[in-house]
């Protein structure tokens, strides 16, 4: 997972982890959170999940709860 800073492009940060530990959902609400607080704004890729669950997923943590059931929520 790479997480770049809006204030200073030159600097990238790299979240390291053994699998399953959580870095994606992580990364996913510090995005939410920095930009409901601070106007950030992200632009996101991933690789392990379609745009449209990825989607689902941020407007989850936005809403602080969940839209519908789904296998990922269990």
């Amino acid at each position: 997972e790479i997480l770049m800073s809006r204030k200073n492009v030159e600097e990238v940060t790299i979240v390291t982890g053994v699998p399953n530990s959580g870095k994606s959902e992580w990364l996913d609400a510090l995005a939410v959170n920095l930009a409901e607080s601070a106007g950030w704004r992200f632009a996101m890729a991933s690789m392990e999940k379609k745009p449209r669950d990825h989607a689902r997923q941020l407007l989850e943590k936005r809403a602080r709860k969940p839209l519908l059931e789904a296998d990922y929520a269990r």
